[in-house]
């Protein structure tokens, strides 16, 4: 139990650079020097469409969890709706765009 409760303080210091103390010289600090930004993006070929989203480093997490939100709701629905569309019709493929699409099994 002991050595659990330290894993938990360690992680919860290195996963909250926001809030450090002045003297610290952590790698979490060093996030927080400069303007770095990640751009990400996840394309789903089934359904078309393209996620992006962007996270500055002073809500690095945040932004994650709200880009892995948009993510299950709007390309999630979307692999869905394709899926279906290829299994309807007595199981003949649909295709909505000219490229080819390879099987992804």
């Amino acid at each position: 139990m002991d050595s659990s409760a330290s894993v938990t303080k360690e992680k919860h210091e290195m996963a909250a650079p926001s809030g450090l103390s002045e003297g610290s010289n952590s790698k979490s600090s060093m996030v927080n020097n400069g303007s770095a930004t990640i751009v990400f993006q996840i394309y789903v070929e089934a359904g078309g469409h393209l996620a992006t989203g962007s996270a500055s480093s002073n809500n690095l997490l945040g932004s994650v969890g709200e880009f892995i939100q948009k993510v299950g709701t709007e390309v999630a629905p979307a692999i869905s709706a394709s899926q279906a569309q290829k299994t309807g019709n007595n199981n003949v493929p649909v295709s909505s765009s000219s490229s080819t699409k390879e099987p992804q099994k």
